[in-house]
């Protein structure tokens, strides 16, 4: 919904916007990340039929991710790489309501990136790749691009650990 109103111009910034060369075209990034994020298969904590010594144990179950993310992309190259032939299912609802989903046994498994906090209803089966998020900036403000870029490089001149620090403290 926030990535549609950038689009429309109701909002001028949005962050955590990973980088595609679709939303290139349709978005301003600044020549910095705001941070990276890793992208994981979740499964309930006490699932024993999954086993992530033998990534073949997802074949045929329900994985579920958002729709037309790059956690959807990053898992199809994954799965083609690991040999996986699983169901992705492309989600329109809440993570919290994904994660429901997977606990009533609609999903057998669920990608998202690093919900390490939700232990009594996620574990981590596996990573499946990684990326950069970026503040963006919709595509008629190019007066802000060198004004962002200034204050990214600025931040990461001062602290060059503070990307870290911000995921340690607020994820």
């Amino acid at each position: 919904e926030l990535l549609d109103m950038l689009k429309r111009g109701e909002i001028d910034m949005l962050s955590d916007v990973s980088y595609t060369d679709e939303r290139a075209g349709q978005m301003l990034y600044p020549e910095l990340p705001m941070g990276a994020e890793v992208y994981y298969i979740f499964i309930k904590p006490d699932n024993k039929e999954i086993k992530a010594s033998d990534y073949s144990t997802l074949n045929g179950k329900r994985i579920g991710v958002n729709k037309d993310s790059i956690q959807a992309d990053m898992y199809r190259k994954w799965a083609n790489t690991h040999g996986v032939n699983a169901e992705l299912v492309e989600l329109v609802t809440e993570e919290d309501e994904s994660i429901n989903m997977l606990q009533r046994g609609e999903l057998d498994a669920y990608i998202t990136p690093e919900a390490f906090s939700d232990r009594e209803r996620l574990a981590p089966y596996c990573k499946i790749g990684s990326s950069d998020f970026y503040f963006v900036l919709r595509n008629k403000r190019k007066d802000l691009l060198g004004e962002l870029n200034t204050a990214m490089s600025s931040i990461q001149d001062e602290d060059r650990y503070y990307t870290e620090q911000m995921s340690e403290e607020h994820l």
